[in-house]
């Protein structure tokens, strides 16, 4: 297999709320990937998520901004410079209640975006 590059014009965008987008970069139908996959999340300010919870293990690097994540243990803030570990199963809210934008880069341990629930 070859080495696959992928640009932003190229990657996998999926809207949300708000004007914020999910780039699906790395993954199955775009570079072949079979155990991971990466991507960018860019977050308008004042986006929340709904409350979600993957099957798969998520890990995110703060580009720029900074936010909260709220989970069933509490919340927990974030800034340009940090990581952040998320394990399968913990249900987290995603919140920029900045006045910037907040973009991450985010891997799960699957070749697409994993099997996600909503729960509210």
């Amino acid at each position: 297999m070859a080495v696959v590059k992928i640009s932003r014009e190229n990657a996998k965008r999926i809207e949300l709320d708000d004007g914020s987008y999910l780039l699906e970069m790395l993954i199955d139908s775009t570079a072949g990937t079979k155990k991971a996959m990466l991507g960018v999340s860019t977050f308008k300010a004042g986006f929340r998520s709904k409350n979600i919870v993957h099957e798969e293990d998520e890990l995110a690097y703060i580009i720029s901004g900074r936010g909260r994540l709220k989970t069933p243990d509490g919340e927990i803030q974030y800034c340009a410079g940090e990581a952040i570990y998320i394990p399968a199963g913990t249900p987290h809210i995603v919140i920029n209640d900045s006045d910037e934008e907040l973009s991450m880069v985010y891997v799960f341990t699957y070749k697409e975006y994993p099997p996600t629930r909503v729960l509210d």
